[in-house]
C-alpha cells in the first residue's frame, strides 16, 4: 500500500490543524506518527481513514482518495484513543470486533 500526501491542509474555523503537509510512505515498512498534543496526528489519521475531508490538498492510497471509498476503507482500521476496550484484551481479541478481520483471515 502506497500513501501519498500532497499539500494537505485541514482547517477547523480559525484553527489550522494541518498546513501544507506533503510526504510519501511506501511499503513494506512500519511508520510511527509522533508529535505533541495538538500537532494534527488525529486529524491526519481521520483524513487517512476516510472519516473526514481535508480543506485543501489530498491523500491518496494506492492512487485513490480514501473518503467515501468502500474498497479502501474496508482494509483500514482506526481505533481512536480512549478506553474503548478492556485493558487486558490482546490485539487479536480487539480485531474480532471488526467484521472485516474475518474476511482477511485473522484468527486466534
Amino acid at each position: 500500500m502506497k500513501i501519498e500526501v500532497r499539500n494537505l491542509t485541514k482547517r477547523y474555523r480559525d484553527n489550522v490543524a494541518l498546513k501544507d503537509v506533503s510526504f510519501t510512505l511506501d511499503e513494506p515498512k512500519i511508520y510511527g506518527l509522533l508529535g505533541r498534543n495538538g500537532a494534527g496526528k488525529t486529524t491526519f489519521m481521520n483524513i487517512l481513514s476516510g472519516q473526514i475531508l481535508a480543506s485543501d490538498g489530498e491523500i491518496l492510497i494506492d492512487g485513490e482518495n480514501p473518503f467515501d471509498n468502500r474498497r479502501l476503507t474496508e482494509s483500514i482500521c482506526l481505533i481512536k484513543e480512549g478506553e474503548n476496550f478492556k485493558k487486558d484484551l490482546k490485539v487479536k481479541h480487539v480485531l474480532k470486533f471488526i467484521p472485516i478481520s474475518i474476511q482477511h483471515g485473522i484468527r486466534n
